[in-house]
């Protein structure tokens, strides 16, 4: 999957552009500073769950690096292009006159919660 490949997908799910319509430089522009504010936020939220766990001093935390050019592929850890997808459509759905339908907001809020849920504890050692 390309950067543009999500943008498409956000501006599709909201309803704002037809599958396979070209979108308006701005408007990339605009969907692309929100994914990467959205990173920004699972980045954080992914790192405070971890922390909670396991000792920062044991493990190291890579956090996902902002989305820069359309034409870029993305490598996403598991759940995520799912999150980005229909969270960020909600946050930009009223920016293109949409207003997310609870289905949409529901998922968000599903996806993101796959990504955040702390991490089981890990296993005491005898």
């Amino acid at each position: 999957m390309l950067v543009s490949d999500l943008v498409n997908g956000i501006l599709t799910k909201i309803n704002a552009i037809a599958p396979g319509e070209p979108i308006a430089p701005e408007d990339s522009t605009l969907v692309l500073a929100a994914i990467n504010l959205y990173l920004d936020s699972l980045n954080a939220g992914v790192k405070k769950s971890l922390f909670a766990v396991y000792d920062p001093a044991l493990f190291t935390f890579n956090p996902v690096a902002d989305l820069v050019n359309l034409t870029d592929p993305i490598t996403l850890p598991t759940g995520w292009p799912r999150a980005l997808l229909f969270n960020v459509a909600v946050d930009v759905g009223p920016d293109f006159g949409k207003q997310p339908d609870q289905a949409l907001i529901a998922k968000a809020a599903e996806s993101r919660a796959a990504i955040l849920t702390p991490l089981p504890p890990p296993p005491q050692q005898a």
